[in-house]
């Protein structure tokens, strides 16, 4: 089955955009839609994402979704757009705060935020939401930076059918964007989550140089490979700023944490989510040699 659908992003404000304020606005969406099809679809399936237009009207984008589903219909809903734009009313809707109750029900998740007001979201929505943490953070760091923009002031996502006709929209304005500027830890939405927290030994094989990506670890024995975000703001500050280096010999010892879900009989049911909170220190495995973090 094949359906096209488009996402069309309105900065609202003026008709010129700063290129920095695009290009890291175009990387999050970019990221937060494949995890979404990463998600959603089976290794059959194809998703190709293209941008069909930009025009001005303050500064606008239309993101076109070309999805080829072999197995049938994504469970719960019936387009990647659709779990995108639920995923931002969400975001809207919890107003940077957790919220007061989680209720599900058979069809779908009622959420109330801390004035008391509910929203209904279906599985496939809330469950791309809660699982990881990372999605959370780049749409948090999406609206920090729309918020720091002088020129904009605010932001609407619709979504629209292959005929044009909208389906769907929401509005972000810029007491919206202040509001849901700070990343909220989603992934302890869910019900009988259990933390472990170890120190440990880890070699870099994959960085991540923008936004909340994961990076890819192997265990400094080599037994094991791991997906993990790092939290750690000053070593990544550091890394990204090319004020520390690491190649294919440096170690690094982490305050690594997983969260898995267990069942009322304490049972696990889920994969691991790891997530280093510090680095510790930094170590070539060759020379033994530490590598200094910070100023001493």
């Amino acid at each position: 089955m094949q359906t096209e659908e488009r996402l069309t992003l309105k900065f609202d404000g003026t008709n010129e955009i700063s290129l920095e304020t695009l290009r890291q606005c175009l990387d999050i969406t970019l990221d937060t839609m494949k995890f979404v099809a990463d998600r959603n679809l089976t290794d059959k399936d194809y998703c190709r994402m293209v941008v069909q237009d930009v025009r001005k009207g303050s500064f606008v984008i239309d993101i076109g979704l070309l999805v080829d589903i072999a197995t049938g219909i994504i469970t719960g809903i019936s387009s990647l757009a659709g779990i995108v734009i639920s995923i931002f009313k969400l975001r809207k809707h919890l107003k940077g705060k957790e919220p007061k109750k989680i209720h599900k029900e058979e069809n779908g998740v009622k959420i109330e935020n801390c004035e008391g007001n509910i929203i209904s979201v279906n599985y496939a929505t809330y469950n791309t939401y809660v699982i990881d943490n990372s999605t959370e953070k780049s749409l948090a760091r999406f609206s920090e930076i729309l918020a720091k923009d002088t020129e904009r002031s605010g932001f609407t996502i619709e979504r629209l059918n292959d005929k044009g006709k909208k389906l769907d929209e929401v509005t972000f304005t810029k007491d919206d964007l202040q509001s849901t500027a700070t990343a909220l830890d989603v992934e302890k939405f869910e019900d009988n989550i259990t933390e472990r927290y170890s120190n440990m030994w880890l070699k870099v094989s994959k960085a991540a140089y923008i936004g909340e990506s994961k990076w890819e670890f192997i265990t400094w024995d080599e037994s094991m490979r791991i997906s993990a975000s790092i939290d750690d703001k000053a070593f990544l500050q550091k890394f990204r700023t090319s004020e520390i280096f690491l190649t294919p010999n440096t170690l690094l010892e982490v305050r690594l944490r997983s969260r898995v879900k267990t069942d009322e009989s304490g049972n696990v049911t889920s994969k691991p989510i790891y997530s280093i909170t510090q680095v510790l220190r930094l170590e070539d495995r060759i020379t033994g040699k530490q590598i200094s973090l910070f100023d001493e």
